[in-house]
């Protein structure tokens, strides 16, 4: 991998990355996908990214939703509708229906590809909005093919769109650009130490936006994924990491935790030369355990929002850290990635992020009010709380209630939209409490005289609902829901007592 090539964008030759991207797929004869005995070549991914180019080829941004999971031909068809200069829509089959509904009618998408069957709303809706479906059986039996001799050019079109929580019950899509998401794999590409031939670990669904880290710098150092296939490997995904040795390894800090926790004084040997850990604190007694246990010599730590690019901060960890920042608790969120400007709220000591990794704005034109024009720049409030100490920045934490829970985003008022409605209860108060060496969203209501409420009933019917992390793992029913002394709710109250009842 060429190193001088891949500085941050300074000339704004999007066509550049991927003339790069697309050259690694025609000429690299290595393995691209690992599955304990399976392996696929880079050669049998571009053959059948060039049948689904000639599906795609006639079009050029639109939005293009692929509802399917991860089998191999996902990452081509992934691949296929970037380098036709379409627009990217993850969906997983997995999600509950009536939220690929909702992101649907949000993304109002222009294409339809699946390799699974598409549940009847679903359907239904792509009738509604005259979206016709593809499958992508028939598109890789075809003979036809198409070469992508239309590369993307202008930095400022769409590349993906994500969806994150949104404080009303509905999602809220993220369209991302393509100089947004490039300038941070750039970013990642001169930071780390990637070898040829590394293999990525790949645990997270594809609508997680760390799943962009992984997806173009696997290809870029012409290595391989190694996805997971079942729950239980992305739960404590050891004998996955062993038995296909993967070698970078991307997760969140409640995974590293679950090892410790259950395997405390076990040394497995991995391959993992390279950890990429973002979404959540990373406390230095984990850090300690990834050096001492299992081993890793090269350790990251990356802060960053689906809205402004995946990652915006980075912090190269260091043996000396754990003594250093011992006092703080917390590995330091680092200092900014290349292309990224911050500055705090001098009220709140809000984060507020500036520059090229920033999005143009939410879909359909809502929040605004996260966006602020100061001094000529356009500046992102994070919603996150900073600080500035010894010359590296901490994330201290959310100003309103959105959390992270293993490693994804929620609006906490999300979640209590749902269990309003399936509950009938007018006061609902969501909080996160420890739970099994990480993070769970509890929920409380308020008692109804007369009125019993099973907890087992409401996470059937949020489950139609929601994502499973976003169910509430404990229900506390109260007399009185607890107020701070403006009068609001007071959530760190009841965080408290869930600490205090013995069934959490």
């Amino acid at each position: 991998m060429d190193k001088k090539m891949m500085n941050p964008l300074n000339d704004g030759d999007v066509a550049a990355f991927y003339r790069t991207l697309l050259d690694v797929f025609k000429t690299s004869d290595g393995c691209v996908y690992r599955y304990y005995g399976e392996t696929r070549s880079y050669a049998d991914m571009f053959g059948q990214m060039t049948r689904i180019n000639a599906h795609l080829a006639p079009h050029r941004n639109k939005r293009v939703v692929l509802f399917m999971g991860k089998d191999f031909h996902a990452y081509g068809a992934i691949f296929s509708v970037l380098l036709s200069g379409n627009v990217w829509i993850p969906m997983d089959p997995e999600l509950p229906e009536k939220r690929c509904v909702d992101m649907i009618r949000a993304a109002q998408p222009d294409m339809f590809i699946t390799d699974v069957d598409i549940p009847k709303e679903l359907m239904n809706t792509l009738a509604e909005l005259g979206v016709s479906a593809a499958s992508m059986t028939d598109l890789l039996a075809s003979p036809e093919t198409a070469p992508f001799d239309q590369l993307p050019e202008d930095g400022g079109d769409l590349a993906y769109i994500m969806f994150t929580s949104g404080s009303t019950g509905v999602p809220k899509g993220v369209p991302v650009t393509h100089v947004n998401y490039i300038n941070f794999i750039y970013n990642a590409l001169e930071l780390l130490p990637f070898s040829e031939g590394d293999v990525f670990s790949d645990y997270h669904d594809f609508g997680f936006d760390l799943s962009i880290f992984y997806l173009f710098c696997a290809v870029l150092c012409r290595g391989s994924y190694a996805p997971v296939r079942n729950k239980n490997e992305r739960i404590f995904p050891l004998d996955h990491l062993i038995q296909n040795r993967v070698t970078v390894w991307s997760t969140v800090p409640s995974t590293l935790a679950r090892f410790r926790k259950l395997r405390p004084d076990e040394k497995p040997e991995t391959c993992v030369r390279i950890l990429f850990v973002c979404g959540e604190p990373f406390p230095i007694e984990t850090l300690a355990y990834s050096y001492r246990y299992l081993d890793i010599p090269h350790i990251y730590n990356f802060y960053g929002l689906t809205e402004t690019g995946v990652e915006n901060f980075y912090h190269a960890c260091d043996l000396k850290d754990l003594e250093t920042f011992a006092g703080n608790g917390y590995v330091p969120t680092g200092t900014p990635l290349a292309g990224n400007k911050v500055r705090l709220d001098d009220e709140t000591s809000e984060l507020l992020i500036s520059g090229i990794q920033v999005f143009p704005g939410y879909l359909g034109g809502i929040g605004r009010e996260r966006f602020e024009e100061i001094g000529g720049e356009t500046w992102f409030h994070t919603g996150d709380m900073a600080v500035r100490k010894n010359g590296v920045w901490f994330v201290k934490g959310r100003l309103d209630s959105q959390v992270k829970v293993s490693g994804y985003r929620v609006e906490l008022m999300d979640i209590e939209a749902h269990v309003r409605h399936v509950t009938g209860e007018n006061t609902v108060v969501c909080f996160i409490f420890e739970h099994r060496g990480g993070t769970a969203v509890g929920c409380a209501l308020e008692k109804k005289q007369g009125q019993a409420v099973e907890p087992r009933q409401i996470g059937r019917l949020l489950a139609e609902r929601i994502p499973a992390y976003m169910i509430p793992k404990r229900f506390l029913f109260l007399d009185d829901i607890p107020v701070n002394k403006n009068g609001k709710t007071d959530r760190n109250a009841i965080a408290r007592m869930c600490h205090e009842d013995p069934l959490c």
